[in-house]
């Protein structure tokens, strides 16, 4: 093999809405050893860097991101935490719910919508979206700039609509009127937990709990049809520590959807499962059941009514 330097894309914590799920609309591959991309410099030459702009600090973008798409549980329940942390920005996982509540779902994606994300890509990218976000009026930080030094009102002035798409919709006529994460608090979890809501996704469940301490033993009880419609599945221990590591957890909500009950069920979990799975799934509990959380306590087929 020749040698081939490694590549990335762009896209840094600190910049705008879209540019965390449109990286691929809005910024070239470049080279890892050279990471300052070509263009991305300041008019005295130097590295033009997120957190040496003076508006780096508007962190709703990002979260704006996530919402308007109805993905990425994760972004709320550590990577944008994470990354504000280290950048100094003050965000805490209750402002998402503030963003959440204004914010339209305006975009049609799977698993819960009926497209991904190359349709966003052919009906006009991430900037398409962000240009449906201007038309109302303080969704967006207009001036904030992006990952490639523009600002991200002058990226999505540019996009340019494919007509008849049907994946992006208006924020007049959403596919919901707020956006698709919710950040719950109860007595299993006082420090909040995440939950995915989509324009499809049913708000209420009640059931008798089914409780394990990995996700294998809850693998074994769906493959041994042991998990009834109703149930309420806590997968516990599986968070940083617990797992360790905090490990995507697919097969097990994959499992179910085999089985027929990927609506008839509830999920609760001190850990995280992929994005890419649909249902009512309550992930990123807190206190984590590793360090003596509410979430340790509930023993098999306790009612579970307050997540």
């Amino acid at each position: 093999m020749g040698e081939r330097p490694h590549r990335r894309l762009g896209g840094v914590a600190g910049h705008r809405a879209g540019v965390t799920q449109g990286e691929v609309d809005v910024v070239k591959a470049v080279d890892v050893g050279d990471p300052v991309a070509p263009g991305r410099r300041q008019g005295d030459g130097k590295a033009a860097r997120p957190l040496g702009h003076p508006r780096h600090r508007h962190a709703g973008e990002e979260v704006l991101g996530a919402l308007v798409h109805g993905l990425r549980t994760r972004v709320a329940s550590h990577e944008l935490l994470a990354l504000a942390r280290e950048a100094g920005v003050p965000l805490r996982i209750e402002d998402f719910d503030v963003v959440s509540s204004r914010t339209p779902l305006i975009a049609d994606l799977k698993p819960a919508g009926r497209y991904v994300a190359t349709d966003v890509h052919h009906a006009g990218g991430i900037p398409l979206i962000a240009q449906k976000l201007l038309e109302r009026s303080g969704l967006l930080h207009e001036n904030a700039i992006t990952v490639t030094g523009r600002t991200i009102g002058e990226e999505a002035r540019q996009a340019v609509e494919t007509p008849g798409q049907p994946v992006v919709s208006t924020v007049e006529k959403p596919l919901k009127k707020s956006g698709g994460l919710v950040i719950l608090k109860g007595n299993v979890a006082p420090d909040g937990c995440v939950v995915k809501i989509t324009a499809h996704e049913r708000l209420q469940h009640r059931g008798p709990a089914r409780v394990f301490n990995n996700e294998e033993d809850a693998m074994r009880a769906v493959m041994a049809k042991s998990i009834k419609p109703g149930d309420v599945v806590v997968i516990r221990y599986e968070g940083p520590r617990g797992g360790p590591g905090m490990r995507e957890m697919l097969g097990v909500t994959g499992a179910l959807v085999g089985e027929g009950l990927g609506e008839a069920v509830a999920l609760l979990t001190d850990g995280r499962f992929s994005g890419g799975t649909r249902g009512l799934l309550v992930r990123e509990v807190a206190p984590k059941a590793a360090g003596c959380g509410p979430i340790a306590a509930p023993g098999e087929g306790a009612p579970d009514r307050d997540p």
